[in-house]
């Protein structure tokens, strides 16, 4: 069984069981390939006011991260797994209201008589 938990900005997970002598450890996380979210984007609706700005989205960098999780058996055997993760960038999104679009009535000039 096991229980999660957060504690500030930590995440916790609880293992219980019957012991048999294994010791599990992981290492700290490494976090690499820093990616920058770039310019934000900026999305023209008819919902706001024209020239009126909402933020829709916060920009996250992108980057990849690796721990291991390794288990030490009682007989002395050590098994170890690589765990990694891409996260990738995320823009900074705005909506913008644009001027209403008027169609003006187009006529034709009067045929030559």
């Amino acid at each position: 069984m096991f229980t999660a938990r957060i504690s500030g900005d930590d995440l916790i997970f609880e293992f219980f069981g019957t012991k048999d002598g294994r010791v599990a450890t992981t290492t700290e996380p490494v976090a690499y390939n820093r990616i920058s979210p770039g310019e934000p984007r900026y999305i023209e609706t008819e919902q706001l006011a024209p020239g009126e700005k909402k933020k829709v989205e916060s920009a996250h960098a992108g980057l990849e991260t690796t721990f291991t999780y390794s288990v030490i058996y009682s007989d002395g055997e050590v098994k170890e797994k690589e765990f990694k993760s891409k996260y990738v960038p995320w823009k900074e999104t705005w909506l913008v209201g644009k001027q209403p679009t008027t169609t003006a009535e187009i006529i034709p000039p009067a045929p030559a008589q």
